[in-house]
């Protein structure tokens, strides 16, 4: 057989294994992003990941300080959680809320940069280390706060300020960052 027949014979095998390779990094996306795939306007999308970042933390905190590579597992879920969220926030509702004149997007910042140093703390720091615990209390206390004045304040009053083709147009928008970065 010769080589012009082989590589005819491998044509389509590769060309079928290069769309399937194509299809799955889509299909991976779309499968990483989760609930908020599904949970609907923007508002509601965010809330759904922050109650999922939640459920982590709590099963790392609740993870024995022996079962290191289980909590360091979790801390990798929730950092690629955080920031995947914090991205679409801060490239997405943050201007929204600063083209309303909204004051305080700066502390919605200055919160997202304290969240970044505790996880590097907690990523930095041995999982069975003592102090691990801690920094996990600091990190879930900072993000309830965060989310709490973000659910109950910000986000209702950014949704009521705008036309409903807005809020679509900010959904659609956090949408597509959500699937750039999974």
């Amino acid at each position: 057989m010769s080589d012009r027949t082989t590589r005819r014979r491998w044509r389509g095998p590769l060309a079928l294994g290069f769309a399937l390779g194509l299809g799955l990094v889509h299909l991976r996306k779309l499968l990483a992003q989760g609930a908020s795939a599904v949970a609907g306007p923007w508002d509601q999308v965010l809330a759904a990941e922050h109650k999922v970042v939640m459920s982590l933390l709590d099963r790392a905190m609740d993870t024995p300080p022996q079962a290191r590579l289980r909590r360091k597992l979790l801390l990798a879920k929730i950092e690629w959680g955080l920031s995947k969220h914090a991205y679409a926030e801060e490239t997405v509702i943050y201007p929204a809320l600063r083209a309303l004149g909204g004051a305080g997007e700066k502390s919605l910042f200055d919160d997202h940069a304290e969240i970044k140093i505790l996880l590097a703390s907690l990523r930095d720091r041995p999982a069975d280390h003592p102090d691990w615990i801690e920094d996990a209390r600091a990190l879930k206390a900072l993000l309830e706060t965060h989310m709490a004045e973000e659910e109950a304040t910000v986000f209702p009053r950014l949704r009521s300020a705008l036309p409903e083709a807005q809020n679509l147009r900010l959904t659609t928008l956090l949408n597509a960052q959500s699937i750039r970065l999974a």
